[in-house]
């Protein structure tokens, strides 16, 4: 698993876009959702004064049509972002699944070569072990 070490790197890197792009996406989301928050007041405002009377009465009916529209297009905007935002996410939880995984099959790829060692090293042991018995044996 000669390559395996640069797969890790690039998958890192993978997930490292992907959390600056959702954190890119999450912050236009917030202000998409911060501007639909202050339209509401600003209608809420509106309302308020077109109470006051007759002129303002007449000058609220006039605002609320294209009013309506900016809600919509606010509204509107704020879904995307939010569908978005989700993509994002779930692309980061794959990116990282994929990062999470390449370093597992490091780690046990590790734990073999180790492994393998340890028995090369314990066989070598044995057989020394069986040599100084033969010696003492035939010394004796």
């Amino acid at each position: 698993m000669r390559g395996l070490p640069l797969l890790i790197r690039l998958a890192h890197a993978e997930a490292d876009e992907r959390r600056i792009e959702l954190g890119r996406i999450a912050a236009a989301h917030a202000a998409a959702q911060a501007a639909v928050a202050a339209h509401v007041r600003q209608a809420a405002a509106e309302a308020d004064l077109a109470a006051t009377g007759p002129e303002a009465l007449a000058a609220y009916a006039a605002w609320v049509r294209p009013d309506a529209q900016r809600r919509v297009a606010l509204d509107s905007r704020r879904a995307q972002l939010e569908r978005t935002e989700e993509a994002a996410r779930t692309a980061l939880r794959e990116a990282v699944v994929d990062f999470k995984r390449l370093e597992t099959v490091q780690q046990n790829a590790e734990a073999a070569a180790k492994r393998a060692t340890d028995r090369r090293t314990a066989v070598r042991a044995d057989e020394a072990q069986i040599l100084r018995k033969l010696q003492l044996e035939r010394l004796a």
